[in-house]
């Protein structure tokens, strides 16, 4: 069992949501404690600094793991558009070509994502 204060989850149960719930939080919790921690002397403020690394981390752990769900979000839209698009007679050209188009749109979204992902 995870528990963070304001997000408790079973570990059998995480999911991409609920790791972005978890992850939100951290990033919460940390950016506090390294802005409104009381350290003192200079080898405490080496623990600010591992805040501030730690939170770093976490919000790149965060942006990826929305970025993964965008752009599972995107195949499995392009997926259906090409299910909907398979049984084409005359009168489904013109949904067809809005479906091409839309498939198109996100296939370029995907596109942009998985190379700011790299």
């Amino acid at each position: 069992m995870v528990n963070t204060d304001e997000v408790e989850i079973n570990v059998d149960d995480i999911d991409r949501d609920n790791l972005i719930k978890v992850t939100a939080n951290a990033i919460s919790k940390v950016q506090h404690k390294a802005i409104n921690g009381r350290f003192k002397d200079d080898k405490k403020e080496n623990i600010r600094i591992q805040y501030w690394k730690t939170l770093n981390g976490l919000i790149k752990t965060l942006s990826s793991l929305i970025n993964d769900k965008e752009i599972d979000m995107l195949q499995s839209e392009i997926e259906s558009l090409k299910l909907s698009t398979s049984d084409v007679d005359s009168e489904s050209i013109d949904k067809m070509e809005s479906n091409i188009d839309a498939i198109n749109e996100i296939d370029e979204r995907l596109r942009e994502l998985q190379k700011n992902k790299e």
